[in-house]
């Protein structure tokens, strides 16, 4: 990716150096040039009519991460999704199997591509997009202090080696660096009273002017567009810095681009949505890209197996064989996580930590003996199978990684939630739990360490053995009956939200082991501290993202009203948030 200031040949008179500012009249010049070749690359990518590919320009900070992961991404299968590509391009752009491709790079990628394809983007008023980039930044590099960190995984990508994080997170890592020097050197720690103006890092009055606020912040929604930020593509716009030079406010070159860039959101991109708006900006994306509300979400929810007959032949196996005390009650159920795979449950040394793990957390959230908690694989092993072989061959071959837990109570403990001393969710009060939390019952398992990374938990079915009546399963069609998308987009925003909220005060806990007081990190009641003049500073910066964001809402205000009766058509559930 280029940077500001690089040199950019073929752009400049004769007689002059690359790097000379151009006057006005020049800029106009190259500006009108730019757009005519604009223009025709869109003119050559069109004629064959638009390409099966699905391009979200996700620009930072607009909720883009929400409405790709719990939305765009559980709408298209997994087949047809393009691999992440957030810190580099990882695919072939022209591979026909690549049909959902979401990233930080700007329009300059479309540029790449020999067909048309259809956009998708989200815009976001700018002061708020500006503000809630710089909380981020802080809270990217909290989360580490100043270090750095690797993602773990090789699926996983660092936020820390996205645009534009990878250059604001370093610059208040080097503020981190800088306080942690100063503490150590004179032992007094500092305060926060004010956590958009302190002195562990860099104040917002002061952040608002950096360079590297100019160069990945200010207009970066107008830039974005354009395919002009400074992470466009070198090959397709050599040019970028020479254009981004010229954009002075109420200059003839900047009035051209602008309303090329009106142009472009409006013939260009086939959905323009609003951060201010999302769930009418889902039902009318919805509406627009023939991704319904009502579909089945990919991931949300099996078809086969057939998990409460399974359950329910596993509990009748272990009865027979005994494996339960006579006057026990066992509530069962198989669950899976979502990012656990089956290939790690595959790995015996692997697992015998996490199931020992696992058996401890359910133990302690329902008050038994970690003994009286026992998880099997999800298949049971042919009849033939060698017996030393058996337990790694259920878990080698299991289904997708969902897994049958076994919770073991006395008797008396079905008689309320309190029964026992160190009962806490008793048999009937754990049952309804898993049935009003089957979609993410996450909670069951956040006293422990770690188990966020494998996602969310999921139960899938769920049964009960008691002494007197018998084997009984909760209905099959709650737990198996698939998800729609608008189902599935707000389990999964309930889910993304609590994550990293998580993540927030993880972070911060780390930051007030080096300064003096409590903070409250970044709530909204902390933007009421923020000076007018500051806000309006912003404002004035992002001139050109103002002006587009306006003509933004006024477009998705008129395709609203075009497509009005589609989009109630489109049926998004409540949301889950309080």
């Amino acid at each position: 990716t280029m940077r500001g200031g690089e040199a950019v040949a073929g752009i400049v008179d004769e007689g002059e150096g690359e790097d000379a500012p151009m006057d006005d009249a020049r800029c106009a010049t190259m500006a009108n040039d730019w757009v005519h070749e604009q223009e025709q690359r869109l003119a050559a990518r069109s004629q064959g009519g638009k390409s099966d590919l699905l391009f979200f320009l996700h620009i930072p900070r607009t909720a883009g991460r929400t409405f790709h992961f719990c939305y765009l991404k559980l709408a298209i299968a997994d087949a047809k999704r393009c691999a992440k590509s957030y810190d580099h391009l990882r695919v072939d752009i022209e591979n026909p199997n690549c049909q959902l491709l979401a990233t930080h790079d700007d329009y300059s990628l479309v540029e790449r591509l020999k067909q048309q394809p259809r956009v998708v983007t989200m815009l976001r008023d700018p002061v708020a997009r500006f503000l809630s980039s710089y909380e981020f930044a802080v809270e990217v590099s909290v989360r580490s202090f100043g270090e750095e960190a690797v993602a773990k995984g090789n699926n996983r990508v660092s936020t820390r080696n996205v645009w534009p994080w990878k250059y604001l997170v370093r610059h208040v890592d080097g503020d981190l660096h800088r306080y942690k020097d100063k503490v150590e050197t004179t032992g007094w720690k500092d305060s926060i009273s004010n956590v958009y103006n302190n002195s562990v890092y860099t104040p917002l009055h002061e952040f608002v002017s950096l360079q590297v606020a100019h160069d990945d912040l200010h207009n970066g929604q107008f830039l974005q567009l354009l395919g002009l930020t400074n992470n466009s593509s070198p090959e397709t716009e050599p040019r970028a810095a020479k254009v981004r030079a010229c954009l002075r406010k109420g200059a003839v070159a900047t009035e051209v681009l602008y309303a090329f860039a009106e142009r472009r959101l409006q013939d260009e991109v086939d959905v323009t949505v609003v951060h201010e708006r999302l769930d009418e900006s889902l039902r009318f994306s919805s509406a627009a890209l023939g991704l319904h509300m009502g579909m089945r979400a990919y991931g949300g929810g099996p078809d086969q197996p057939q998990h409460t007959k399974l359950l329910r032949a596993r509990l009748e196996q272990r009865t027979r064989d005994g494996d339960f005390p006579e006057d026990a009650v066992v509530v069962a159920f198989v669950f899976k996580f979502a990012k656990l795979t089956q290939a790690q449950l595959g790995v015996a040394d692997w697992r015998t930590s996490y199931l020992t793990a696992l058996a401890a957390v359910l133990a302690f959230s329902t008050g038994v003996e970690p003994g009286n908690v026992t998880i099997l694989p999800h298949k049971l092993a042919p009849a033939d199978t060698d017996p030393v072989a058996v337990e790694d061959t259920h878990w080698a071959v299991g289904t997708d990684g969902f897994q049958v837990a076994l919770i073991q109570y006395p008797l008396d403990a079905e008689f309320g939630n309190d029964s026992g001393d160190d009962i806490k969710l008793g048999p009937g009060v754990l049952m309804t739990k898993l049935a009003e939390k089957r979609q993410n019952a996450s909670d069951l398992v956040s006293a422990a360490e770690g188990f966020d990374t494998y996602g969310s938990l999921t139960v899938h079915a769920v049964g009960r053995r008691h002494p007197g009546l018998g084997i009984t399963m909760e209905s099959k069609e709650v737990y198996e009956r698939f998800q729609t998308l608008g189902e599935k987009f707000r389990t999964c925003e309930a889910v993304q939200r609590s994550k990293y909220a998580r993540l927030k005060t993880k972070a911060f806990a780390r930051l007030h082991k080096h300064v003096l007081g409590e903070f409250e990190p970044f709530a909204k009641s902390d933007r009421k501290q923020i000076p007018r003049a500051i806000l309006d500073e912003v404002r004035e910066f992002n001139h050109l993202d103002v002006r587009l964001h306006d003509f933004g809402m006024k477009l998705f205000d008129a395709r609203m009203a075009q497509r009005r009766s589609d989009v109630e058509l489109e049926l998004l559930p409540p949301s889950q948030m309080m």
